[in-house]
């Protein structure tokens, strides 16, 4: 039973580090979008309507992993006892590292 419960801790903490880890590539790809977009809206003033939907669904996706990796850092506090929430980028991936 001991083996199987931390097998279970141990996938849940390689889950949320995963989910943790991608955060920071999901806000560049909005970033991304952000400036293609403008630059495409401005040599194209007819598209702006649909180029501004497509931005609000790249921030709403943005959004959602956001909330995705908040979840995920409340599983590590969960599983090892260690809050990581406020902590600059390279502190959190040396905390995961270590745990």
């Amino acid at each position: 039973m001991q083996q199987a419960a931390r097998a279970s801790d141990y996938t849940a903490f390689m889950l949320a580090a995963n989910v943790i880890g991608r955060d920071d590539d999901v806000d560049q790809l909005n970033y991304q979008i952000y400036r293609e977009l403008l630059s495409y809206m401005s040599e194209n003033p007819t598209a702006i309507a649909r180029a501004t939907g497509v931005l609000f669904v790249s921030k709403y996706l943005e959004r959602s992993a956001d909330h995705a990796t908040n979840i995920a850092e409340m599983v590590i506090f969960l599983v090892h006892g260690k809050n990581i929430k406020h902590m600059d980028k390279s502190k959190q991936r040396r905390t995961l590292i270590n745990l």
